[in-house]
């Protein structure tokens, strides 16, 4: 029963939420294993990317990849970052960037440089201010020397 001069199609027309565009998200929620590529591409479009790595096709979408074999979806997936390796314990020397003491040869890391005794950053032949930059402890004309 209608009310207040209120047609039938009025009703419905208000009633029906607007189509609201679908996610990324939701999309890719919908792939499947053993999915076709043509599926893949119908539901997320073209990708960013593609490589082949060890027989397996690769499919990157802005932050997420699709795995395919044999033109099959075999795995989907966020991508994660591989972590970037820690400099070696111990292996930096005199001079160059560090983050901690333990990366430091010399055990000092002042400043993100590694560094030696009373913070000295400079050794023979590299460009100096004055005398404490130097490892040796002599500045010369700007350059340390032995």
């Amino acid at each position: 029963m209608l009310a207040m001069g209120c047609s039938a199609k009025q009703s419905k027309e208000q009633t029906t939420a607007p189509s609201q565009e679908v996610s990324f998200d939701s999309k890719f929620n919908k792939l499947e294993v053993g999915q076709s590529t043509d599926g893949v591409r119908g539901l997320l479009g073209d990708p960013g990317l593609r490589e082949v790595v060890s027989g397996v096709e690769i499919w990157h979408y802005d932050g997420r990849k699709v795995e395919f074999k044999e033109k099959k979806v075999t795995g989907f997936a966020r991508e994660v970052a591989a972590p970037v390796p820690a400099a070696e314990l111990k292996s930096l020397k005199i001079g160059e960037d560090c983050q901690s003491d333990k990366q430091c040869v010399s055990g000092n890391c002042h400043f993100k440089v590694c560094s030696g005794l009373n913070n000295c950053s400079k050794l023979p032949g590299q460009l100096c201010a004055t005398n404490v930059d130097c490892c040796n402890s002599i500045c010369d004309f700007g350059v340390c020397k032995k």
